[in-house]
């Protein structure tokens, strides 16, 4: 299903769009390294604030967030337009910035001078993590910087610091705008936000699960990026989240037949190149899996012919989500290439794609390069240990 923008999401979506731009080029020219001040973090943050301004005037937090950013001596002016902007010696690449809505998030007032007193006290930490944003390569150090803020300890509300607010709401918006790949979920109390976090069961779950469950959903669903689904948290909250895997796997209740144990007959050769003995052992591989899943108490599924992939677990990790698996006989790239591809597709047909995770079970360990290539992409590696296929190891934790 996918989720057309509407006119008006259309134009918060390139108002977030326009402040990703805004605040990367400022981070670029004036924040780099050691250039990073407490002060100019706070002003990056400022940047991403949401304005009820219009016609080309600028809220009085955006004005001092480019003072801060640009060192400008004095106090930065209450209200100015771009013409008059212009004077000040802005580089023309932030002026047409600017030129544009930009800002998003409206953080609660009573935070957002507290807020800078919590970067000074806090900046020794913060400033590496800026770094970081700005550097993201994959979805795996998009969940360890997630994990990170959430170590970090809350900001004081003004006048009442034993009340505090998740730092995530302050940052994640500033790191989904630094991050070039646009993959940094925004996690904060925005209502549609919470909402599907409710809808997706991930209200109390820990910050690297809701952000594995959130980044999950780009590519899904017309998401393209972190930004689109940040605008479209409200629909997509709206879509029927059930708690059943659908009509595309059929349980298997024959015990003594796991997951309608093969042999070569039922076996259609898609691939002419594919030999008896790797099919044996893909059977040999499945029928091991199902056993091991059996003994643990799992309870797994196969495809039916409208979506037929080899395996999914249901509950693996006792947090309710479920695991896609695709078994290959070989451990040459060129199949770990196609049980990517693979895996995506059949997850897209998945009631409960949003919480399936996706791995690969191999007939023995693969390179390292290889199982860089596998966590790259989100999916998990899995091996047999073994000739017998008794035991499979990965780098999922506590698996069998």
């Amino acid at each position: 299903m996918i989720i057309e923008l509407t006119n008006d999401a259309q134009m918060h979506y390139q108002v977030e769009r326009n402040t990703a731009n805004l605040i990367r080029k400022c981070y670029l020219m004036q924040c780099q390294g050691k250039k990073l001040t407490a002060e100019k973090l706070y002003a990056l943050c400022q940047l991403t604030w949401w304005s009820d301004k219009g016609n080309g005037y600028w809220e009085t937090a955006k004005l001092p967030a480019l003072w801060s950013l640009w060192n400008k001596k004095g106090a930065a002016p209450y209200l100015i337009d771009l013409g008059g902007l212009k004077q000040y010696g802005f580089p023309k690449s932030i002026l047409n910035c600017v030129e544009k809505r930009t800002g998003f998030t409206n953080l609660y007032k009573a935070y957002r001078n507290s807020s800078k007193v919590w970067i000074k006290a806090n900046f020794d930490r913060l400033a590496p993590l800026v770094h970081e944003a700005a550097k993201l390569k994959n979805n795996e150090q998009r969940i360890e910087l997630a994990e990170r803020v959430h170590e970090l300890h809350g900001i004081p509300m003004a006048n009442h610091e034993n009340i505090k607010m998740n730092p995530a709401n302050l940052l994640t918006p500033l790191i989904a705008c630094l991050d070039s790949g646009l993959r940094f979920p925004i996690v904060n109390k925005n209502a549609n936000v919470v909402e599907l976090h409710r809808k997706l069961g991930i209200t109390n779950s820990s910050p690297s699960e809701q952000f594995k469950t959130l980044i999950r959903l780009i590519g899904q669903h017309g998401i393209k990026d972190a930004l689109m689904l940040d605008v479209q948290s409200g629909r997509l909250a709206k879509i029927k989240v059930q708690n059943v895997v659908g009509r595309a796997i059929a349980e298997i209740k024959n015990e003594n037949k796991s997951l309608d144990a093969k042999d070569d007959s039922d076996i259609e050769v898609i691939v002419k190149t594919r030999t008896k003995k790797m099919i044996r052992l893909h059977n040999s591989m499945t029928n091991s899996l199902t056993k091991l899943c059996k003994n643990t108490g799992y309870k797994i599924f196969e495809g039916s012919e409208a979506n037929k992939f080899d395996a999914l677990i249901k509950d693996y990790d006792d947090k309710s989500k479920d695991l896609l698996i695709e078994v290959k006989s070989s451990i040459e790239r060129s199949h770990l290439r196609l049980a990517v591809g693979q895996l995506f597709d059949y997850r897209r047909k998945l009631e409960r794609r949003a919480i399936t995770d996706l791995a690969v079970l191999l007939p023995k360990k693969p390179k390292k390069d290889d199982i860089d290539f596998l966590n790259d992409v989100g999916i998990h590696a899995l091996w047999f240990i073994n000739r017998n296929l008794m035991t499979i190891k990965g780098n999922l934790p506590s698996f069998f």
